[in-house]
């Protein structure tokens, strides 16, 4: 049993490397700096140029030759019209910057991702609790004969969209078992808020349900952050009402020391 921890810790180890070298990605959630929000009417990005708007079916964007955007590899001159159903979306270059659009809540936004973005820069990894074998937890994972969908609360204040749960564990903790629901059916986690959070973790974190000796197990240890703990821009799934529970679960991921908002203070 010490050599299948010990071996189970090194994994751990492994992917708390892995997880921070994946924040540190170009173009990845540290780069981001702004927002926006198209509107019917032509106007300007914050933290990136041209012009750019959504009239219900097609995002228009227009850039000049003075703008210097890149697409593809090629200048991005002139009127760009894009269906908002469009996969994969474009994504416009200009210098370090690249434009992401996407569809949100109906809408369309604009996210911008900067290489020389301070947050990217000072980051020094996501702390963690140490290794704890007693918080991979044998559960009873009871999965639906299809996926079920179910409003949820995101982090965008006040923004409300669809997700698709792929059933329910029953988690035997110390004082009463507790049943959660499970996103995902494929790669299925939970998405939970506990006594720790806003403490020493953020305001919820996800815990992968995993296959293990024939059954299932949720493996606090691998408890991870989202990217809207890190910026104010992500539109990330908050837990549903029956994951918000009343335990510490002191494993996994711990609050970021550095986000968008203490170094750009």
């Amino acid at each position: 049993m010490e050599n299948k921890d010990v071996s189970a810790e090194q994994a751990w180890q492994q992917w708390r490397d892995d997880e921070n070298e994946k924040w540190r990605e170009s173009h990845g959630w540290l780069t981001v700096t702004s927002l926006d929000w198209l509107e019917t009417e032509p106007a300007s990005l914050e933290n990136f140029p041209g012009t750019w708007s959504f009239d219900g079916d097609f995002i228009h964007v227009n850039f000049t030759q003075d703008d210097g955007v890149i697409l593809e590899g090629e200048p991005a001159v002139g009127e760009f019209k894009i269906s908002a159903d469009a996969d994969p979306m474009p994504e416009f270059i200009s210098g370090a910057k690249l434009a992401e659009i996407a569809s949100r809540f109906d809408r369309i936004i604009v996210r911008v991702r900067d290489d020389n973005a301070k947050l990217r820069s000072v980051f020094t990894g996501v702390p963690t609790f140490d290794y704890k074998p007693e918080w991979v937890v044998p559960v009873e994972y009871r999965k639906y004969d299809s996926p079920r969908s179910r409003d949820i609360f995101t982090a965008q204040e006040g923004k409300v969209r669809k997700s698709d749960f792929s059933g329910e564990i029953k988690v035997p903790f110390s004082d009463r078992t507790r049943t959660m629901a499970v996103t995902d059916a494929e790669d299925p986690f939970v998405i939970f808020t506990d006594k720790t959070s806003g403490k020493e973790t953020t305001a919820w974190r996800r815990a992968p349900l995993l296959e293990m000796d024939g059954g299932w197990v949720v493996d606090f240890n691998y408890s991870s952050v989202f990217p809207a703990h890190f910026t104010p821009f992500g539109t990330c799934p908050r837990p549903v009402a029956e994951n918000i529970i009343d335990v510490e679960i002191p494993a996994g991921q711990k609050k970021p020391n550095e986000t968008f908002d203490s170094v750009n203070a």
